[in-house]
């Protein structure tokens, strides 16, 4: 008998990855997640394929990795619109390990770098402040 014919690759692994993130399947998210960073040619396309990565490492549970990955994904466009996310990531997997002074640190970067956050980001991060009892 002919082999079974093997499934197509998604066409966009980062929408494959998204998708993936939103059923709660951290694996898929992760392997999608880094076949669009491989494949990636903009910095945006970088930006939001590490991001992505991070998400799927904090899903896991893994969160010295997700840290690292969010703060890959600010250290590759410190300006753009996904940069105040990223470091709320890396707060939060910081919060998530215990490393209660790390997870200030990143916060005070937030607020040194991004004055006035979006809405959303300031509430977040005033909550991991509270919960990390940063000064």
């Amino acid at each position: 008998p002919a082999p079974a014919p093997q499934p197509a690759a998604p066409a966009d692994p980062l929408a494959a990855g998204r998708a993936a993130l939103m059923q709660r399947d951290y694996a898929g998210a992760e392997r999608n997640g880094r076949a669009a960073l491989a494949a990636a040619k903009t910095t945006p396309a970088k930006v939001d394929a590490q991001y992505l990565v991070a998400q799927s490492l904090a899903g896991q549970r893994q969160y010295r990795q997700s840290a690292v990955a969010y703060y890959d994904a600010y250290s590759k466009a410190p300006h753009a619109p996904r940069a105040q996310d990223a470091l709320l990531g890396v707060a939060a997997s910081m919060l998530a390990m215990g490393d209660k002074h790390s997870a200030c640190q990143a916060l005070d970067k937030l607020h040194a770098e991004f004055p006035t956050p979006q809405p959303r980001v300031r509430s977040a991060a005033q909550a991991f402040a509270s919960r990390a009892s940063c000064h």
